[in-house]
């Protein structure tokens, strides 16, 4: 079991672009998970009840539920890559926005935009890794990318709540949507990344020679 996993970890860890979307989605979902503490406690701060909580959180199911109506069309307008930093750039300007000194009902419409994206990043995501990834390799790949994904969120709202106590909800959300914003420019950095199209003709080096040609979706 050992020998199979370092296998996967290796082969991500050889395809150059691949390997940058991880670590920037990793990043994503830490201070993704980071955001519902303080903003919680900014409407809090702005006068609102349980009941106008509840309604600015639906914010993010309306959002959500868009997004994934329109997923198929906002996946075919950008390359993976390209798609992932407009995803992170909307969510980090999002973040900011909702501490606009607007009322505690005004974060419901930024919250809105957060979740309209993501769905569409989470299907072009799945297909990349079907494309990419040999047959043989395809369910270690998908438990090394999950792990990746998902090891840093249980720390995200560890972060929320420390940042709201210390600074309050609205510079809390700002420093978040600020980070996010830093993530994608350092990303930007990367061509790797830009330039990332999860096509299996970029997968990067060469497979082993015991696993199966990757899987080309049409």
């Amino acid at each position: 079991m050992r020998r199979e996993a370092a296998e996967a970890i290796t082969w991500l860890w050889r395809r150059h672009g691949l390997r940058e979307v991880t670590a920037a989605v990793m990043v994503l979902n830490l201070l993704g998970g980071a955001f519902l503490i303080p903003l919680i406690v900014l409407v809090g701060e702005r006068g609102g009840d349980a009941r106008v909580t509840g309604t600015v959180l639906a914010g993010l199911g309306i959002g959500g539920l868009t997004g994934a109506l329109l997923s198929g069309r906002i996946s075919r307008l950008l390359p993976p890559g390209r798609l992932l930093l407009a995803v992170v750039t909307v969510f980090g300007a999002a973040l900011a926005a909702t501490a606009l000194p607007w009322g505690a009902w005004w974060p419901m419409i930024p919250l809105m935009f957060i979740t309209l994206s993501t769905p569409s990043l989470n299907v072009v995501m799945d297909v990349v890794v079907t494309r990419m990834v040999p047959e043989a390799m395809l369910g270690r790949m998908g438990a090394v990318l999950s792990m990746g994904g998902m090891a840093l969120k249980p720390l995200g709202p560890v972060l929320g709540g420390a940042l709201a106590a210390a600074l309050g909800g609205a510079a809390a959300l700002i420093v978040l949507g600020g980070l996010l914003g830093l993530t994608a420019a350092v990303a930007a950095l990367s061509p790797q990344l830009r330039h990332f199209t999860g096509e299996a003709s970029t997968a990067g080096d060469d497979t082993s020679t015991d696993d199966k040609a990757p899987r080309t979706l049409a």
